[in-house]
């Protein structure tokens, strides 16, 4: 919340099932957004955590962060 200006949502955590690998079957990642603050801005606070590994952005204003390795993608 300090570097975005926003106070974050978390849209989605822990999944059961879902893709083998994924990190939230894990509870290692978390979706999120922040109202009123652009995905660029969000994405820019993320990549300055030093335990965020993934971060991917979806056309929906969602960004997936999570401690896996590093990586990013945009699906759409």
């Amino acid at each position: 919340a300090r570097k975005t200006g926003g106070r974050p949502i978390v849209t989605s955590g822990h999944r059961h099932g879902g893709r083998r690998g994924s990190q939230h079957r894990n509870c290692m990642a978390a979706d999120i957004r922040v109202p009123g603050v652009s995905v660029t801005r969000i994405v820019a606070a993320a990549r300055t955590a030093p335990d965020i590994g993934g971060i991917g952005t979806y056309c929906n204003g969602i960004v997936h962060v999570d401690v896996g390795p590093k990586r990013r993608w945009r699906h759409c």
